[in-house]
């Protein structure tokens, strides 16, 4: 029997519950899932009919969990895993990581031999295999990383003034919300040399956080562009290459991906949950042991660290 905990049931925890459920139901493991909940939001039947307890208080949770994930808000991500890392074989925590690398990790007290993911699901994507295959055969020296979605758009029925996203005191911001793109220029590029970041509140947008990011960061062979916004009134999300032959995009909107020298376009169709659900399984495999851990606590640390403009060694 898998024993799971979700800590937080927002938008994305309750898509983990019911892709985890549909995956090891696939697979035929048994498993009980639990919940730690601090607030008061009714569940989807379906999501709230999948626990077999919810608790409130963590002294009072069980301490012999196979996974606990990870999903509240950014800010409480650092005392979460303090917390509850005695309580779990393996966590899996959603992105970002935390909402400042102004952390120590060492105080986290993780422990050898136990799993501890951070999620990258654009890597899953079929758009983003596709690109990181030409990347791995084609003379990249130029890279321009684009996201630009309109926050209030997000979540249909929710005011986005009331969500994480815009609430600087929660860890909000596009920044840390699409730290997306800087996880997969690192996989596929490696650590900068340097990054300047620019960023900043400077929409009407009804919020607290940063609704504008954008940084250039420098390789030794080649120049990465970021430009990530909450404004953008048409959805764009975008992965594009320079090579001394052609230009080539990724459009993770429209899965395709496009050369555009030559007019040719690759269609990679897959719906939105597709990359959610294969992360999953990946997780899964992880912890039994028949893959790597490609984003531990280690490397995710890094990675926001780039996203701040601190380049470390």
């Amino acid at each position: 029997m898998m024993r799971i905990c979700f800590v937080g049931l927002g938008s994305i925890g309750r898509r983990h519950v019911r892709n985890l459920a549909a995956i090891l139901e696939e697979r035929s493991i048994p498993f009980r899932m639990d919940a730690l909940r601090h607030g008061q939001s009714e569940l989807p039947p379906d999501v709230a009919a999948r626990l077999s307890a919810v608790y409130t208080d963590t002294a009072r949770l069980p301490a012999d969990y196979d996974i606990v994930f990870v999903t509240n808000p950014t800010i409480q991500h650092y005392d979460t895993i303090r917390a509850l890392v005695a309580h779990t074989r393996h966590m899996f925590i959603e992105k970002p990581l935390f909402h400042t690398s102004a952390y120590e990790l060492s105080a986290l007290g993780l422990r050898p031999g136990c799993v501890y993911y951070v999620a990258c699901p654009l890597r899953y994507s079929r758009v983003y295999t596709a690109m990181k295959d030409i990347a791995s055969s084609a003379h990249v020296f130029s890279v321009q990383s684009l996201c630009s979605t309109y926050l209030p758009d997000w979540r249909k029925g929710v005011d986005y003034r009331t969500v994480y996203s815009a609430r600087r005191e929660l860890g909000g911001g596009v920044g840390l919300d699409l730290i997306h793109e800087w996880d997969y220029l690192v996989d596929l590029f490696g650590f900068p040399q340097e990054n300047l970041v620019l960023q900043g509140k400077f929409s009407d947008l009804e919020l607290t956080s940063d609704d504008m990011y954008a940084s250039i960061a420098r390789y030794a062979d080649k120049v990465v562009e970021v430009h990530l916004d909450y404004f953008g009134r048409i959805d764009q999300r975008t992965l594009t290459f320079y090579t001394a032959d052609d230009v080539i995009t990724g459009d993770f909107i429209a899965n395709t991906v496009t050369f555009r020298k030559s007019g040719r376009t690759v269609c990679l169709p897959e719906d939105g949950n597709d990359a959610h659900y294969h992360e999953l399984e990946h997780f899964l495999d992880i912890c039994d042991g028949n893959q790597e851990n490609v984003n531990d606590v280690e490397k995710a640390y890094r990675v926001l660290s780039v996203l701040e403009g601190h380049v470390r060694g």
